[in-house]
């Protein structure tokens, strides 16, 4: 089955976020869930085992996707995104209102991804989280972005991994060696999309036009995936790394290829 990418996103343009419901830690604030880099968390009071967020993007912008990393949500929560174009109260004009399960999120980081079935314009957007077991809530980054969804899947021979951090070092006397393992492992693919047909690649070429080596991209394998798995195997982390070369290579007349690896933002 065909995946889709997340990209553009619209959090990093000055978005205004509020506390609808629940209450923000000062030494953590709201501001954080805009920084790229999730290991950044804000911290926040749930009310009753709710919180309820809101983002004023200051114009109308095209959703698609929306994925909170690096929480600590544990599984049991549900996320509800609500988008709206006119009215800032939500009282009407609901565009979007869908609900997303965090099953499986404990594997992953507290990775939440929520595929709309369709991209959504909007200025204003509510994240709704609802049965928090925990005192506090922790999100590292909130991304709220636009989605290129493939006609094809990958090729066979894609690889879906970890890369190891951490150093090691050996003794040269003795060869006695010496490891210590890194703080995390992040989650890796590598894959190609051999079948991109030629009124595809605009939005190819739109999606390498937005970005630059300091901007994420969410990787969905299949967009027909349980919410669980979703979360599971779902990549937020930077497609273009300095002096990397991005683009389609026609393989024929009819299709191009494109092939990369995108390792997890930690």
């Amino acid at each position: 089955m065909a995946g889709a990418f997340g990209y553009q996103d619209h959090m990093r343009s000055g978005v205004a976020v509020s506390v609808v419901l629940g209450a923000v830690v000062d030494t953590m604030p709201a501001e954080y869930l805009s920084d790229p880099q999730p290991g950044i968390r804000a911290r926040f009071l749930p009310a009753s085992g709710s919180l309820t967020l809101q983002f004023d993007f200051g114009r109308t912008v095209t959703i698609g996707l929306v994925a909170l990393v690096n929480t600590t949500l544990d599984g049991g929560e549900t996320v509800r995104v609500q988008l709206n174009d006119s009215d800032p109260t939500f009282a009407t004009g609901t565009i979007s209102n869908t609900a997303h399960a965090a099953a499986g999120a404990a594997d992953t980081r507290g990775a939440v991804i929520c595929l709309l079935p369709a991209a959504i314009a909007a200025r204003y957007m509510r994240v709704l989280i609802t049965n928090i077991a925990g005192a506090v809530l922790d999100i590292g980054s909130l991304a709220a972005m636009a989605t290129l969804r493939m006609e094809r899947g990958e090729e066979y021979g894609g690889r879906e991994g970890r890369t190891y951090l951490g150093a090691s070092d050996a003794n040269p006397f003795t060869g006695a060696s010496f490891r210590v393992a890194g703080l995390g492992n992040p989650r890796q693919v590598e894959f190609a999309l051999p079948s991109i047909r030629q009124h595809e690649a605009p939005a190819f070429q739109a999606l390498f036009a937005t970005l630059s080596a300091a901007d994420d991209v969410v990787y969905v394998p299949e967009v027909t995936l349980s919410q669980a798995d979703l979360n599971r195997r779902s990549i937020y982390g930077p497609m273009a790394s300095p002096t990397a070369q991005l683009g389609l290579t026609r393989t024929n007349f009819a299709f191009s290829r494109f092939a990369f690896v995108l390792t997890e933002r930690m």
